[in-house]
């Protein structure tokens, strides 16, 4: 597995992605793999300002160690394992590089799903840097080792992502992992102090002239720092304490896995807690909504029975007012029959009292005339004093006959009188005729009016009954909807407790596990502590044996020197009479 870091600017914010390979990529490879990653950061995260478009390339630095300084990437040759790039593209209107810290290491995101999330949608991913640089390079990988420490207790507030380390890592992964636990500035290099407090935290309380002895080893160059390269050949000097500062790494976060679970699951009967008591408010509340429906109900029925005896009532009136009309109408017909008898009287007394008037006439004239007759009797009376008597008698019975035709006018004049008299108190009767007339057809309105408003309060307790009928009908719906609450939250109050006791169950086991863990890791560091005095002892007696052998190696080559040196100063005779 080859690892590499790529930073960009996305929207002013950095972004680091640790980009996985089979091998050492191809730029062509690489440069694919990095446009693919941060397109699909920039669909993610595009803000609804910036039109859609995809990142491209325009260069690409890598972080040189050896220089510490960023350099270009001309060719895979560069690459390492685990190297820091930078991937620069073209500035536009909506992108422009800024001078900000680079984030730890993430993994590329995925393509967005079509609901993207707020914090999405406005463009911005919320990472903290660990470092005070600024781009393109800042170091470090993950996130800063110096807020882990061995046997610390995270919080559970804490975002941080557990890693996944597996037991069958390999032992580059093993290297990296141990590496990052040192490297707590993130600075791609150990100092002392690193150094020294990297075996603090994982709890080898090493002393202080051992661990400047490992450091002595691990620095080859003598710079006062372990560059990563140096510290794989010191991870291959010992193995042992690699593998156990590798496990130790691994139990932390497993014991951190634990404590996350345990206070998730602490959270989540938390929740349950308070689930339970929303639902038992919610049960109360609802039965509480149940009573109130019944009381609105009974309250309802009252109502409509007494708009119903209200109406039985109003349709008593109705009927009483329309006899009332009846009556007043028959009343209204016999006053005008008795206006109009009273009128035609009035007719009739004023033609006889015009008639008795022509009469009165007739025998004023009569008596004027008789009146004349007996002056002209008179008149022959003394003229003609002949036949006396006749003409006494003939005035006599003139006189007689005056004197009743006087009496028949002044019985004309009483009876004309008379007429007159009945003939004003018929002018009388006639205004209280028509007086009744007005008043039965005021009494035949106001029975009209009288049956309209009834009919109108009969129209309204209609519709108040429907109404309260309604409301009944209401009320009664609600009823069986607040029953049928009450029995869904005595569901939800019996499911939360079961829940509530699924996670006490839980929590009670994660940790019994995490103390089980706790334990086992107690005697595997006692094991390990052993292990790790051994192997430094034994490179201790390996460091010795290879200092006697040096030692004896040059003791044998000046040995050897001295040797030919010898044999070759020394002359030898081939005469044998020289022995």
């Amino acid at each position: 597995m080859f690892i590499v870091q790529v930073a960009a600017d996305i929207f002013g914010n950095k972004l680091n992605f640790e980009l996985s390979f089979g091998s050492r990529p191809t730029l062509s490879e690489l440069s694919k793999s990095i446009e693919t990653s941060f397109s699909t950061e920039i669909s993610n995260t595009r803000p609804d300002s910036v039109p859609p478009h995809t990142f491209h390339i325009a260069k690409i630095k890598i972080y040189d160690e050896e220089k510490n300084k960023w350099v270009d990437l001309l060719g895979e040759a560069q690459l390492v394992d685990y190297c820091q790039l930078y991937a620069f593209q073209p500035e536009n209107a909506w992108h422009k590089e800024s001078q900000k810290a680079i984030p730890p290491a993430a993994r590329p995101p995925q393509p967005a799903t079509p609901q993207r999330s707020a914090a999405a949608a406005s463009g911005s991913r919320a990472l903290t840097a660990t470092s005070s640089a600024v781009a393109p390079y800042t170091g470090g990988r993950g996130e800063a080792s110096g807020a882990r420490r061995y046997g610390a207790t995270p919080t559970a507030a804490s975002g941080a992502l557990v890693p996944k380390l597996s037991a069958d890592a390999s032992p580059e992964e093993k290297v990296r992992v141990v590496f990052s636990e040192f490297d707590t500035k993130g600075t791609r290099s150990i100092d002392m102090e690193d150094f020294r407090n990297g075996f603090r935290n994982m709890g080898l309380d090493f002393s202080s002239a051992t661990v400047e002895d490992l450091f002595e080893r691990g620095d080859l160059n003598r710079d006062g720092r372990i560059s990563y390269s140096e510290f794989e050949r010191f991870a291959r000097l010992y193995p042992i304490m690699t593998d156990c500062i590798f496990f130790r790494s691994k139990a932390f976060w497993e014991e951190e896995q634990l404590r996350k679970d345990i206070q998730g699951e602490r959270d989540a009967y938390e929740r349950a807690e308070v689930t339970v008591e929303q639902s038992t408010r919610a049960l109360d509340t609802a039965e509480s909504d149940v009573v109130v429906a019944q009381s609105s109900v009974r309250h309802a029925d009252e109502e409509l029975r007494d708009r119903t005896d209200r109406m039985r009532e109003l349709a008593k009136d109705v009927d009483d007012a329309r006899k009332e009309k009846d009556r007043a109408l028959r009343d209204k017909k016999d006053r005008e029959g008795v206006l109009t008898d009273a009128r035609e009287r009035e007719k009739e007394a004023r033609r006889e009292l015009q008639d008795m008037a022509r009469d009165c006439d007739k025998l004023d004239r009569r008596a004027a005339a008789l009146g004349s007759d007996a002056a002209a009797a008179d008149d022959k009376v003394r003229q003609l004093q002949k036949a006396l008597e006749e003409a006494k008698r003939a005035a006599d019975r003139a006189h007689q006959a005056a004197e009743q035709a006087v009496a028949e006018a002044d019985l004309a004049k009483e009876r004309e009188k008379d007429a007159a008299l009945e003939a004003d108190a018929i002018t009388r009767d006639v205004p209280k005729a028509e007086e009744g007339v007005r008043l039965a057809d005021r009494n035949v309105a106001a029975a009209e009016q009288a049956l309209k408003d009834l009919d109108n309060i009969g129209k309204d307790l209609g519709r108040e009954a429907d109404e309260a009928a309604r409301r009944r009908d209401a009320g009664e719906k609600a009823v069986a909807e607040a029953k049928e609450k009450v029995t869904v939250r005595v569901r939800e109050v019996e499911t939360a407790r079961s829940s509530l006791l699924e996670r006490e169950r839980v929590v009670k086991h994660k940790e019994a596990e995490l103390e089980d863990h706790r334990r086992q890791r107690e005697l595997v560091t006692q094991h390990e502590r052993t292990l790790i005095e051994q192997e430094l002892r034994l490179r201790e007696q390996r460091d010795s044996l290879e200092q006697r052998e040096t030692k004896l190696m040059s003791e044998a080559s000046n040995f050897l020197t001295n040797m030919r040196q010898n044999v070759t100063g020394r002359s030898y005779s081939r005469d044998p009479s020289a022995f």
